[in-house]
């Protein structure tokens, strides 16, 4: 074994009803961009829409830039 590097992975796994669902990418330091197109992903394959998802990105992002608004004022 010696010379040889373990090529760390991060895994991601959802078990939702009777199914587990698993991602896995090929490196271990991640991006957030590489975690939240997982989690869309996984949404999906739990059987929500892509327009739930993104739906949800946009509402969330409305919901933060008001609070940055209101603490920019503050």
């Amino acid at each position: 074994m010696y010379g040889k590097l373990a090529i760390a992975t991060t895994i991601f796994t959802v078990k939702h009803y009777d199914k587990t669902i698993t991602i896995e990418i090929d490196h271990s330091d991640v991006d957030i961009h590489e975690v939240m197109e997982t989690f869309e992903s996984l949404t999906i394959a739990m059987g929500f829409g892509k327009d739930s998802f993104r739906d949800w990105v946009k509402e969330s992002a409305e919901i933060y830039a008001d609070e940055d608004k209101e603490t920019f004022n503050d």
